[in-house]
C-alpha cells in the first residue's frame, strides 16, 4: 500500500508503505503455503504405504477370489474323472487293473477334498490335496511307461488279475487311461499350485 505525505503548496506525495523486515526475507511471505505443502507430503507418507500393503482388504478379496477360482476348476477336472472312473467300471464294465485301482485311490478323494475346501474357501485344502495329485501322478506316470514297454517286465507290479500292461482303451491310436489319468492329475497339480501362490497387488 501507500501512504499520503502533505507537501509545501497543499501537495501531496505518495510514498510506499515499509513492510516489517521479517516479511521482506524470502519464503517468510509464504509460510501458511509452505505448512500446508510440508502437511500434504506427510500425509501422502503415511497414506501411501497403506494403498501399497499388500494385505488391504480389497487386495485379499481379489487374491481370494482368484485362489477360489482355481481350485474350483481343480475341483472340476477331479470331479470328471472320478465320473469317467465310475463310468468305465460300473456301466462299461471295464476290468481294473492293480495300477488303475492305485490312481482311483489318489483321485477319488480330490473330488470330496476340494469340493470341501471350496465352501467356505479353505487356501489349506491346496496341502492335502497336492500329495495325493503328485502321488497319483507319479503312478499314472510309471503305468503309461509299462504300457509303452519302457518298464523291464521284471518289475511288473501286476502279477495277479488284469495285466497292466493291456491297453483295455485306446482312442485315436495313442490315449490310453493312463494317458488321461497323467493330463488330470498334471492338471490338478498346476492349478494348485497357481492357487498356492499370492499374488501381490
Amino acid at each position: 500500500g501507500f501512504m499520503r505525505r502533505p507537501l509545501a503548496g497543499g501537495h501531496l506525495q505518495y510514498e510506499p508503505i515499509p513492510m516489517p523486515a521479517h516479511a521482506s526475507e524470502p519464503g517468510t511471505a509464504r509460510m501458511p503455503h509452505a505448512v500446508d505443502i510440508g502437511h500434504a507430503c506427510r500425509r501422502l507418507v503415511i497414506v501411501s504405504p497403506c494403498l501399497m500393503n499388500p494385505t488391504d482388504p480389497i487386495s485379499s478379496a481379489d487374491t481370494d477370489q482368484r485362489a477360489w477360482t482355481l481350485i474350483f476348476l481343480a475341483w472340476l477336472v477331479a470331479a470328471a474323472s472320478t465320473l469317467g472312473a465310475l463310468f468305465l467300471g460300473e456301466v462299461m464294465l471295464v476290468p481294473a487293473c492293480v495300477l488303475c485301482w492305485y490312481q482311483r485311490i489318489g483321485m477319488f478323494p480330490l473330488a470330496i477334498i476340494l469340493g470341501v475346501g471350496l465352501f467356505p474357501l479353505d487356501r489349506r485344502v491346496v496341502r492335502y490335496a497336492l500329495p495325493l495329485a503328485i502321488i497319483g501322478w507319479l503312478v499314472a506316470a510309471f503305468h503309461q511307461l509299462l504300457i509303452a514297454g519302457v518298464i523291464p517286465e521284471s518289475i511288473r507290479p501286476c502279477t495277479q488279475g488284469v495285466p497292466c500292461t493291456d491297453k483295455v482303451i485306446e482312442w485315436f491310436g495313442f490315449i490310453t487311461i493312463p494317458l488321461l489319468s497323467i493330463a488330470a492329475f498334471s492338471t490338478i497339480i498346476v492349478l494348485l499350485l497357481l492357487a498356492a501362490i499370492r499374488k501381490n497387488p
